[in-house]
């Protein structure tokens, strides 16, 4: 479970089906080990779309750029929908 004091993103359920990761300033490898293990428990165990906000975000690194990537390849293999939104001149 996610402690929101702490944690870089916060998570946001939308419905029964689709879950949102909102991340805050920078999204690399600090973030990742947590965030990954979040959405690939959302798109492979409980089967949920997932949206990842990057509204907030000042800079990605390129463990984080592999990370999106790999939603995008596990979203088509379990057949659910993996979307990135508030994608910013800064990222």
């Amino acid at each position: 479970m996610i402690n929101c004091e702490t944690s870089p993103f916060r998570v946001i359920p939308i419905n029964d089906e689709t879950i949102a990761f909102r991340l805050e300033g920078e999204f690399g490898k600090d973030v990742n080990k947590e965030l990954r293990e979040e959405i690939m428990a959302a798109l492979k165990e409980f089967q949920q779309n997932v949206i990842i906000d990057l509204t907030r975000v000042d800079t990605i690194d390129t463990s984080a750029a592999a990370l999106l990537v790999e939603c995008i390849r596990v979203s088509e293999d379990t057949n659910t929908s993996f979307k990135v939104i508030g994608i910013n001149n800064r990222v």
